[in-house]
């Protein structure tokens, strides 16, 4: 965990866990952010990422947190989650 804090603001980051999730879904909101991503189009080859997207990209995103494989980094303004940072091990990127 990282807190920034000054007088009118609180900045606090936070590695993607069970405890955060429905604050990630919540920020990501009903369409997973960007047409059903759910932060998984770097991750499959493309007609895997295009086969299951929407609800099947957010269930796959949700594994990936259970098994306790590093997503990325949920960031929070004054306790609300606010970004979203991508951060997992090379290998991970299928597309890159």
């Amino acid at each position: 965990m990282l807190i920034y804090e000054n007088r009118t603001r609180k900045i606090e980051a936070y590695m993607l866990d069970r405890e955060h999730w429905d604050d990630f879904a919540l920020l990501f909101g009903e369409r997973g952010a960007c047409g059903g991503c759910w932060c998984m189009y770097w991750r499959l080859k493309k007609a895997q990422f295009e086969a299951q997207k929407g609800e099947k990209n957010k269930q796959a995103m949700r594994q990936l947190v259970e098994n306790g494989q590093p997503v990325g980094v949920l960031l929070y303004i004054d306790s609300q989650p606010a970004g979203w940072c991508a951060a997992a091990p090379r290998e991970e990127y299928k597309r890159l």
